[in-house]
């Protein structure tokens, strides 16, 4: 149970109480559930923190083409010959996935958010995507966003953070 902390708003601490009892909305007012979504992993990522991510999102969403393009030169240069993926096959793979789960997040649908992270850790698996190179990859999909979108990157970094942890968690549960 969630002890009131001086630094939490009353806000955020209702926020935590709606995570313990499984019944908070992550999404426009209650569109989704997370005992709907049958999964606890959203438990690290407060609504506020998700509600605060959402122009970074829809920002993402809607330029996602030159997010991709970073994260592809980024993964290019720091993985060269040892990479996975060549670049059809990273574009085939990440922008349905990319598409798809901000429209998820961004709609409240932690569910098929879920489903969605774990078909991306399939398709890694298959192609033989080693852990690693999944967990720096994200790192580096971090890093992309930050350079195409600075200023709405400063402002929810940490919440992004936590949203990393929880696909890392997800890719690697498929």
């Amino acid at each position: 149970m969630a002890e009131l902390n001086p630094t939490v708003s009353r806000r955020e601490f209702r926020d935590f109480r709606a995570i313990e009892q499984g019944r908070m909305a992550a999404g426009p007012a209650g569109s989704s559930n997370l005992n709907a979504a049958g999964e606890n992993y959203f438990r690290l990522l407060r609504n506020s923190e998700l509600q605060a991510m959402r122009p970074l999102l829809q920002a993402i969403h809607d330029d996602y083409q030159e997010v991709l393009a970073e994260w592809y030169r980024l993964y290019a240069y720091h993985f060269g010959s040892r990479k996975a993926l060549n670049e059809r096959k990273f574009i085939e793979l990440i922008t349905p996935a990319i598409k798809e789960s901000l429209e998820y997040l961004l709609e409240g649908k932690l569910a098929r958010y879920v489903a969605r992270a774990r078909k991306l850790g399939e398709a890694f698996s298959d192609q033989g995507v080693h852990f690693d190179e999944i967990v720096l990859s994200l790192h580096l999909y971090e890093e992309s966003v930050a350079t195409v979108f600075p200023r709405l990157w400063e402002s929810c970094a940490k919440a992004f953070g936590k949203l990393r942890h929880i696909r890392i968690v997800l890719l690697t549960d498929s």
